[in-house]
């Protein structure tokens, strides 16, 4: 009979193997291309992600929320899109670049994409 000992520590190592991957090589793509919104994260050419129809995008909006976990002070940004299907992205990101990201989406909606 197989032993499931090794299950748990089979399950640990993908979870860590991924978290590595993504501390050390991940990012996330935002791309606008054929009439979508594109979201993609990932490392090491491996990656998944979203899509929305640009012509539903209503607006973009970037906003804070508390942070999860053991830090229960501070606050994490992320840039929210609405529209049909909402869509929030940015997790991770640094304020700056999600400020610059959300000012060019809105830029982008109000000139009429």
């Amino acid at each position: 009979m197989m032993s499931l000992f090794g299950i748990p520590f089979l399950i640990g190592s993908v979870f860590l193997i991924g978290f590595t991957a993504m501390t050390v090589a991940g990012r996330q793509v935002i791309e606008l291309k054929g009439g979508r919104l594109h979201v993609h994260v990932g490392a090491f050419g491996l990656r998944w992600g979203r899509s929305v129809d640009w012509r539903d995008v209503e607006s973009a909006r970037l906003h804070e929320r508390p942070a999860r976990g053991r830090r229960r002070y501070g606050s994490v940004h992320e840039v929210s899109v609405r529209g049909d299907k909402p869509l929030s992205l940015g997790s991770g990101i640094d304020a700056e670049r999600l400020r610059w990201t959300t000012r060019f989406l809105a830029a982008r909606i109000r000139l009429g994409r």
